[in-house]
């Protein structure tokens, strides 16, 4: 079972969009870890319209969007593994195995083209919070545990 370091502190921007208030770090099952920075700004999860009776994201929901949302964004880790530490937070959190799964099979069928949109912006966004070397070491980390280093 996965965790994280400490409660989640979030300041509402605007509609759905959050401001993370102090650092998150969530530390998986298999050891990856993940540091979200203090400052960083995420949507909480991006749920069709339709679906958001069923699937609407808030409180404990919010960790692993957050976690994921910053993965995404940085490319931290790669997709896969980004979503595997979306589904093991929400679980980890309390999240119903059926909501979390469905949710997980949402950013896992249809994610890609966000993940790769993210990318750039998110480095940039890294980069500018001085956070761009700890992205690269939590890849690296990422990297070895997929085998590919």
């Amino acid at each position: 079972m996965g965790s994280f370091n400490k409660e989640l502190l979030l300041i509402p921007i605007k509609g759905y969009q959050w401001k993370l208030g102090e650092e998150l770090e969530y530390t998986s099952d298999s050891g990856v870890k993940v540091t979200v920075p203090k400052g960083f700004l995420f949507d909480g999860a991006s749920i069709p319209r339709g679906l958001w009776n069923i699937l609407r994201v808030g409180g404990v929901q919010l960790y692993g969007a957050c976690v994921h949302d910053y993965c995404y964004r940085t490319h931290v880790v790669d997709k896969k593994i980004a979503d595997d530490l979306f589904l093991e937070a929400m679980r980890d959190k309390g999240i119903s195995s059926l909501k979390a799964n469905i949710m997980y099979k949402a950013v896992d069928w249809f994610g890609s083209g966000s993940y790769k949109r993210a990318g750039l912006r998110g480095v940039l966004e890294a980069e500018a919070l001085g956070h761009l070397e700890e992205t690269e070491a939590i890849r690296s980390q990422g990297e070895k545990q997929d085998g590919l280093e």
